[in-house]
């Protein structure tokens, strides 16, 4: 759920301390084009949220030079006594380092009267870091402002001014607008007041948007309109890269080439291994002769060495620091880690550059307007046995090398340096990497309980995961997840032996070994003995549920995975009769079951499901769902164990 106060008040997580007692004060800038405030949609008003309706968001910007100056107007009426806490609380977020807030309206409008507040309220400005926790400093600052004596039925009409110097080159000539929201809003409006001699790139705008475009005076002013915004409700399931949450982009840059251009000056040297790592380096050139070792070895190195902190105030959300200091301190992020990576690869005569990469939507980088805020995240590309190779080195207990590693599942990316810099590259994974787990699963009965031994088999992503798992849960948790896990089907059950892992991180496979028993007394009660089930663990969550209405949004299916379970029984006291086998193909994913049966109480069941693509177009998915239900159907049975019965109840 997007809510515009969210999004326009900046809601904060933690403030740490009260920075200073006031904020810079004005009048509107008379640049800006002010607009009526549209009334109240009477039809809207059961969709709204907290109490409050939303009647305007305004924002207009125009340029000095680099000098960014974006004034943001949010006006909203109080219509219950829920919405005097969300209305009343003004918090704006603003950078010290490279932006100034000034406060330029504050106004009461209650039925005629309009009650100007701004020369008579104090902002508080707190420091408050709200990525403190993932790691993340980026010295954002918070004024906050009590609105006094608001009652219900108010207007709330409040404006702010952000002056914006770039870090780098061209930085200010790139943004976003959002107007799409869980909430009603009467009007959304953007301005861009253009430097007519700067090219201009928009992204694309909803249907029913109004457009303007004019030109006068050295400026191009565009202005962008949608009136009477219904709530949106978006659908479950989206690809990452596909929000519903629609925003207006817009970039100077021509190209990515411009975009890397004014980073390049700064990525586009070598520097020395530092001297704390020079060992190191030369322990894995003497280790290894075969490049893509070393390469892996070198990843691991920064992975391992290095603890995540990210610096990002000021220059430092844009620029890495240098390789030494680094390694001094022990702590990094994405672009401190990705130059040290590179460092040493190339220390290693490995070609090696690094490239923008974005964590949640970097599946969409492919149809982005080029800008410099498409990004979040830096990774390394080098070339092994030819082809391009990627590697993310603020990754934690990760295993493999080429052909077994996990590939950052990041979409595209966009190198800076390099060969191919400026323009963006498609990440493809390495099949060896992807997420797969084999299951094979014995249930052995004899006298008057039952005996089952797990065996899991994980490689690439799937080790990757689980390995983190063990590293950071203490282990009798872990034990006690599994056994709740198998306690859900079988009601009773009991660990036999303590759970045994194995771990090959050069080939990127863990083993694990799990014992348990049901008891006499558990194995005897009716609803288990008469319902006792055989079924593919975790197959029916790797795939998303889908009704049978149609979809107007892509279905997200995930990355790719694998997964192979087989069960087999061995000595139950009845004769089973195995289903039949079955096969589902769909584009997303492919499903096939075997399994047979003999005289004395064994039967072995075999089920196998791969996704081959990770979305589902939005005019497949009643087709896709038929065909989940298909693979549903096949993947749980139970048998009654009474002798004389031997057929399966599917669930």
């Amino acid at each position: 759920m997007k809510l515009l106060f969210v999004f326009l008040s900046s809601l904060f997580l933690a403030a740490t301390s009260v920075f200073a007692a006031d904020l810079l004060k004005s009048e509107v800038p008379g640049w800006v084009d002010e607009t009526a405030i549209p009334p109240v949609d009477e039809e809207l008003v059961p969709f709204t949220e907290g109490g409050v309706y939303y009647l305007l968001s305004d924002e207009q910007i125009r340029w000095e030079g680099e000098r960014r100056f974006s004034h943001a107007r949010l006006v909203m009426k109080v219509l219950r006594r829920s919405g005097l806490e969300q209305a009343a609380t003004l918090l704006r977020d603003f950078d010290p380092q490279s932006e100034t807030l000034t406060m330029t309206r504050i106004d009461i409008l209650r039925g005629t009267e309009r009650i100007s507040l701004r020369d008579k309220l104090d902002a508080q400005v707190l420091h408050r870091e709200e990525g403190l926790e993932g790691g993340t400093i980026d010295g954002t600052l918070t004024a906050h402002i009590e609105v006094p004596d608001l009652r219900v039925g108010d207007v709330l009409d409040v404006s702010f001014l952000w002056a914006s110097d770039p870090v780098f080159d061209g930085q200010t000539f790139s943004g976003f607008f959002d107007h799409e929201f869980s909430v009603p809003l009467g009007l959304a409006r953007l301005v861009l007041n253009w430097p007519e001699d700067r090219p201009l790139q928009l992204g694309p705008s909803l249907d029913g948007m109004e457009m303007t475009d004019t030109t006068g005076a050295g400026i191009r002013r565009i202005e962008l309109r949608q009136n009477g915004h219904d709530p949106l409700d978006p659908e479950d399931d989206l690809p990452p890269e596909h929000d519903p949450w629609h925003s207006i982009l817009y970039s100077s840059a021509k190209d990515w080439a411009e975009v890397t251009n004014a980073l390049s000056g700064h990525y586009d040297r070598t520097s020395p291994v530092p001297a704390a790592w020079l060992e190191e380096v030369d322990a894995i050139r003497a280790q290894y002769a075969d490049p893509s070792q070393r390469a892996y070895a070198a990843l691991r190195l920064v992975q391992n060495k290095v603890r995540y902190v990210g610096i990002e105030v000021g220059k430092g959300g844009f620029f890495a620091r240098d390789p030494a200091l680094v390694v001094s301190q022990g702590f990094g992020d994405c672009k401190d880690k990705a130059v040290l990576l590179v460092t040493v690869l190339r220390a290693l005569g490995l070609e090696a550059d690094v490239a923008l990469a974005d964590l949640d939507r970097g599946y969409g980088l492919g149809n982005h307007i080029p800008s410099p805020m498409a990004f979040d995240h830096m990774i390394v590309r080098t070339v092994l046995n030819g082809q391009p190779a990627w590697m993310d080195p603020t990754g934690s207990n990760e295993g493999g090398g080429l052909g077994t590693a996990a590939t950052p599942s990041y979409g595209f990316a966009l190198p800076v340096t390099g060969k191919v810099a400026g323009q963006m590259q498609p990440i493809v994974p390495q099949l060896g990497g992807i997420d797969r787990i084999a299951t094979y699963e014995t249930i052995l009965f004899k006298d008057d309980i039952a005996e089952i031994e797990v065996d899991t088999d994980a490689t690439g992503a799937a080790a990757d995961w689980l390995r983190w798992q063990w590293d950071t849960t203490p282990r009798r948790d872990m034990e006690r997840d599994y056994l709740d896990y198998y306690e859900g089907y079988y009601p009773g059950i009991e660990t036999r032996a303590p759970i045994r892992l194995t771990d090959d991180e050069t080939t990127n496979r863990i083993r694990i070994h799990e014992f348990y028993t049901i008891p006499a007394e558990a194995l005897s009660d009716e609803d288990l003995f008469t319902e006792f089930p055989f079924f593919a663990a975790g197959f029916g969550s790797l795939l998303p549920e889908t009704s049978h209405r149609p979809r107007k949004a892509p279905l997200y299916v995930g990355p790719m995975r694998e997964r192979l379970q087989q069960i087999i029984v061995k000595n139950a006291p009845i004769t089973f009769t195995a289903p039949d086998a079955a096969t589902v193909r769909d584009p997303a994913f492919l499903f096939h079951y075997s399994g047979e049966s003999d005289d004395d109480g064994g039967m072995t069941l075999r089920w196998y499901l791969k996704t081959t693509d990770r979305i589902v177009a939005p005019e497949r998915a009643v087709d896709y769902g038929a065909a989940r239900k298909k693979f549903e159907d096949a993947v749980y049975w139970s048998w009654d164990l009474t002798p004389g019965e031997s057929t399966p109840d599917s669930k």
